[in-house]
């Protein structure tokens, strides 16, 4: 079981390349995903994003990012499982406090 771990730093850039590239090497070998500043400052983006990846192959769950003062988004997360019969991902109900937004549990 291989794990990668991405900063991606934006979901709308990251589902962008891999729409318009293919699905990068790096995730074809990976059975685990990893990601951190998703930027998705909505329940309703997560669940868009979720769908996203279950079309392509994957089980994910996703934490929206935290919305600052200055309108911007802080984190978000992101724990993805590529879909086989020995591995599943299930969201939790964890009180992560105010670090929701950089903690996920599955």
């Amino acid at each position: 079981m291989a794990v990668l771990t991405a900063n991606i730093n934006s979901w709308t850039t990251f589902k962008e390349r891999w729409t318009n590239e293919g699905e990068p090497d790096e995730i074809q070998s990976s059975t685990v995903l990893l990601l951190q500043e998703t930027h998705l400052g909505t329940q309703e983006q997560c669940n868009d994003a979720t769908e996203w990846m279950e079309a392509r192959g994957w089980q994910a769950v996703f934490a929206p990012a935290q919305q600052q003062e200055s309108n911007k988004t802080s984190g978000g997360v992101a724990i993805a499982v590529r879909k086989r019969p020995d591995v599943g991902v299930t969201m939790p109900e964890l009180d992560m406090g105010d670090q929701a937004h950089r903690l996920l549990g599955v």
